[in-house]
């Protein structure tokens, strides 16, 4: 049986006047949820949204909503609501996983899978982190910052997005940067740093 599925391409329209790349539009995102969650009373965001969004998983939080119509506009893609919905569900969990790292985000920081491996995230959830497509990105994703939160470790949170946004879908590919590029980019980090500690 052969696979007739169609691959949707989704890129973020590009706002009008901007020559920036959809790369740094999504970093400059990317940063600026992760001020939003850390500075949670001095920025747009309540302490109550923060454990709203840490609590409420996915698109089902109105404060996700709230937050996405201030911060990701550029990200977002505009046109078919498949696109949109599959996008807004991918932000979901990323702006879901900064919050439960509120406080822990620092631009040029340690990078994403160096902190994991200085956590001592095992190496099996590890690999199932990389290897996991579609809604399997979630439980995964979850797991492998449970040892970030618990030792409260500083990162920069731009390969975890960049890893969630990335991950493999039948259907949607998000061309902000390769999903393998990302993964080789995060395991190299990781593993380098285990090589240290053994």
């Amino acid at each position: 049986m052969t696979d007739t599925t169609e691959v949707q391409e989704v890129v973020p329209t590009v706002p009008e006047g901007t020559e920036d790349s959809p790369f740094k539009r999504f970093a400059a995102a990317v940063r600026a949820v992760s001020r939003a969650v850390d500075d949670a009373e001095g920025g747009p965001l309540t302490r109550g949204d923060v454990a709203s969004l840490r609590r409420e998983d996915g698109a089902r939080s109105p404060v996700f909503y709230k937050l996405a119509s201030m911060m990701l506009r550029d990200v977002l893609p505009r046109g078919g609501e498949a696109q949109l919905s599959e996008a807004e569900r991918r932000w979901a969990r990323v702006v879901h996983l900064l919050a439960r790292t509120a406080g822990q985000h620092v631009v040029r920081g340690p990078k994403f899978g160096a902190a994991l491996a200085d956590a001592g995230l095992a190496e099996a959830r590890f690999v199932r982190l990389l290897r996991a497509e579609g809604d399997a990105i979630d439980p995964a994703s979850r797991a492998a910052i449970a040892p970030l939160v618990q030792q409260a470790l500083s990162f920069d949170a731009l390969d975890l997005a960049a890893l969630i946004v990335s991950a493999p879908h039948p259907t949607f590919r998000f061309h902000l940067e390769d999903g393998d590029d990302v993964r080789r980019r995060v395991a190299r980090d990781f593993y380098r740093v285990r090589a240290t500690q053994d």
